[in-house]
């Protein structure tokens, strides 16, 4: 497995942790939006994501608290951190995205617009106890739908 995109810290003495980032389950669900509406076959391998996200145009995805109106359409990637401990932070940011990172609460998942598939990364840190973890994610084997 490429692991050239992971960095792992840990003190000596301490189990790393190992978590990942996967794509959200078919039948989820964000915004009132299933995520078999937003993307099909979406898969990640090492720190590549394949698939396809579907463009949305009808501004069904949307979060008031964080995307404008204008924002709710295009593509958007449903994924789900795995391997968190409880009690640790994690958060994703989108390299190169318009919003910073967000930290995610206990459902562990995140939907992200992605505008520019070949210049966009996911960024997923885990903070726990004094371990951190961050992998670093391709998009360039994604298909944005027209």
């Amino acid at each position: 497995m490429d692991q050239s995109g992971w960095l792992c810290t840990a003190p000596a003495g301490k189990p790393l942790i190992s978590v990942a980032l996967a794509p959200e389950s078919v039948d989820a669900e964000a915004f009132g939006v299933d995520a078999s509406d937003m993307q099909t076959n979406l898969a990640v391998s090492g720190n590549a994501f394949t698939g396809t996200l579907k463009n949305i145009s009808d501004g069904t995805v949307w979060d008031p608290g964080t995307w404008s109106a204008e924002e709710s359409t295009g593509h958007f990637m449903f994924v789900k951190a795995t391997g968190v401990p409880e009690g640790a932070v994690a958060t994703i940011e989108l390299y190169n995205g318009v919003h910073p990172a967000v930290t995610l609460d206990s459902d562990l998942n995140a939907v992200l617009r992605i505008a520019n598939k070949d210049t966009q990364k996911l960024i997923l840190t885990v903070k726990y106890n004094s371990v951190v973890e961050t992998k670093t994610y391709s998009l360039k084997g994604l298909t944005l739908a027209t």
